[in-house]
């Protein structure tokens, strides 16, 4: 599944709050307002949502007034998010690092090598699980795929979480 972002549609959640399972009020409201059904969302109803858990920042390189640090989002999950803010991980989908940034790509950044993603999949498939689990899980996913070095040069790991509704989804 490809990971796609627009970063003027999003909310943005601390690590540590999105590691506890529950948005607040406000950016619960928030993203309820984002989802493209929000007219036809019953109170109770839950939402899916793309969570961006590792995305990196570029440096910028000049500046300006409005210029923007580039964005990449390497790694994500779907999350089902409640009318009182309560997240959880979808139980049949793993978190997933975007393949455009694993070598064999013609990507100008890349992360990884796909073998080696492949290879821990493998060895290491996903069972599924509390919030915690899964990001454990995907912690270690990502370790083994970064390797040592972690970052491309001229890129830092941005410490948020990016909301986003997934496409007409109502859990």
């Amino acid at each position: 599944m490809k990971i796609s972002f627009s970063r003027d549609n999003l909310v943005a959640l601390d690590e540590e709050g999105f590691e506890k399972g529950q948005l607040p009020p406000d950016k619960t409201q928030a993203l309820r307002k984002m989802h493209p059904a929000s007219r036809d969302l019953a109170p109770d109803d839950s939402i899916i949502a793309m969570a961006g858990i590792r995305i990196l920042l570029g440096q910028v390189s000049h500046s300006t007034e409005h210029s923007r640090q580039p964005a990449l989002f390497c790694m994500a999950m779907l999350v089902n998010v409640s009318p009182g803010g309560t997240i959880e991980p979808l139980k049949d989908a793993p978190p997933w690092i975007n393949r455009e940034l694993l070598e064999p790509s013609d990507g100008d950044v890349l992360i990884g090598d796909l073998a080696t993603m492949d290879t821990w999949l493998q060895l290491n498939p996903f069972e599924g699980g509390s919030l915690g689990k899964t990001l454990e899980w995907a912690e270690k996913l990502w370790n083994a795929v970064t390797g040592e070095d972690g970052l491309p040069d001229g890129y830092e790991l941005w410490e948020r979480v990016a909301l986003q509704p997934a496409e007409a989804s109502i859990g």
